[in-house]
């Protein structure tokens, strides 16, 4: 069996490498080896018609009982129906699919995955895609609510850069959905005093405010 690991970019704000650093891990807690040409990342730099190029790359290199790693579900497309096309390709083809926020190890293989598994699939594909909306949502509210109040938006005159700056948006993606900040501090390799000090000399506080998480799900088992 081989393993692949999958990486998707959908904002120029965000680093490919912090998803890899996040597949790695599972991986190497769960004694599985990935090799450096089964990396498959679809970046929006490269526009659609190349997004489209290297799923199907994945879609035609990839075996019947080989495996896929992501590190969610929502990574696997721009939207829900794309999300679930995809699925339902792999799993046809007859290969394991492992998510890791979710806790997902869909493996076709296993006797249990009927109808209802696609069903599943389906609604959290759909879910993952409200999510991105309501996160969008929730930050052009705060931020306009900011902008009336009077607030004044963006760095202050005289802050020095943080490489942090450009991981704005995904940092508050990760928080607003209940990531602990300890973690996310480690995904940037920083403490969280600092993550703390960032978040507030951006005046982000209010943006970063999480939502309870959900437990995580398990199917096919």
């Amino acid at each position: 069996m081989t393993t692949f690991g999958y990486i998707r970019v959908s904002r120029r704000t965000q680093d490919p490498e912090n998803q890899k650093l996040e597949i790695l891990r599972f991986a190497n807690n769960q004694g599985i080896t990935i090799p450096d040409e089964n990396w498959i990342e679809v970046t929006i730099s490269g526009g659609a018609a190349r997004a489209s190029r290297r799923i199907q790359e994945l879609v035609d290199k990839i075996e019947p009982g080989d495996q896929l790693i992501a590190t969610e579900l929502s990574r696997l497309g721009r939207s829900g129906i794309e999300v679930q096309l995809l699925v339902n390709e792999l799993l046809t083809k007859g290969v394991r699919l492992r998510l890791i926020k979710e806790g997902w190890d869909i493996d076709p293989a296993r006797k249990g995955l009927d109808l209802f598994t696609e069903l599943m699939v389906a609604i959290f594909a759909a879910f993952a895609q409200m999510e991105r909306r309501l996160i969008s949502l929730r930050t052009r509210e705060a931020l306009a609510s900011k902008k009336q109040a009077g607030v004044k938006l963006g760095r202050r005159v005289g802050f020095q850069k943080s490489k942090l700056d450009p991981h704005r948006e995904e940092i508050i993606s990760k928080l607003q959905s209940g990531v602990p900040a300890s973690r996310v501090a480690k995904d940037y390799n920083i403490s969280r005093t600092s993550l703390y000090f960032w978040i507030n000399s951006r005046n982000l506080s209010d943006l970063c405010a999480a939502s309870p998480p959900e437990a995580p799900k398990q199917i096919g088992e």
